[in-house]
């Protein structure tokens, strides 16, 4: 099975470091964030215009360069 490991130089790379560690818990957020929207989408009964700004975020998400959400 194939294996990576990522290596960074402390103190120097400390903002590198702790976005490699904590980018399971931000992408499970960015998840719970379109969830959100297309639930309030799909049954909040919102007026038009907040539906579309709601898609317009929904649309961020999923073309954000890189990131896989599903």
């Amino acid at each position: 099975m194939p294996k990576a490991t990522l290596s960074f130089t402390l103190p120097e790379e400390q903002s590198e470091f702790t976005a490699a560690v904590e980018g399971a818990a931000a992408r499970m957020l960015i998840w719970e964030i379109d969830q959100h929207c297309r639930g309030l989408i799909k049954h909040g009964d919102l007026p038009e215009d907040i539906d579309r700004h709601l898609q317009e975020i929904r649309d961020m998400i999923r073309n954000a360069h890189g990131i896989t959400i599903e």
